[in-house]
């Protein structure tokens, strides 16, 4: 069996980490978190701050599930990715109801402007979908120390 690395998990850590320590350095940039698709986040009234530390904490969590690899037991691996994939599956909801209402934070855009900024995202979260499935389809337990 191959075996495959889930460059889109990966980049999801990166994207997470990066918007984390971006909205703990500048607040000001928040209105762009619809970019990567958490301007959901920010509509609830959490602060800039407590966003990006949550997003580098998922993050981080999701880092050490892929590099323990199969050292930890499925369920643990998978409950280290679940935080990250959490708001990864809420940015894909929010992003989708965003291009079909057109509205974002109360601001309405056209359909096909956020249509083509959005895509990629809803894209991105499927494939880290298909990633953490074949992922634990293709899990070995750990080996005992003999």
């Amino acid at each position: 069996m191959i075996n495959r690395v889930p460059y889109i998990i990966w980049w999801a850590i990166l994207v997470h980490i990066t918007w984390g320590i971006a909205l703990i350095i500048e607040p000001a940039i928040a209105p762009l978190a619809i970019l990567v698709g958490l301007h959901w986040i920010l509509a609830l009234g959490i602060s800039e701050t407590i966003t990006g530390i949550t997003l580098i904490t998922a993050a981080i969590l999701a880092a050490c599930s892929m590099m323990l690899g199969n050292r930890l037991s499925r369920q643990n691996s998978l409950l280290m990715l679940l935080p990250q994939y959490s708001i990864l599956i809420a940015a894909f909801i929010s992003d989708l109801q965003s291009i079909i209402t057109g509205n974002v934070a109360g601001r309405e855009i056209d359909h096909l402007v956020l249509f083509t900024v959005l895509a990629p995202l809803l894209i991105a979260a499927i494939l880290h979908t298909i990633a953490i499935i074949e992922r634990y389809l293709a899990w070995t337990p750990p080996k005992l120390i003999q």
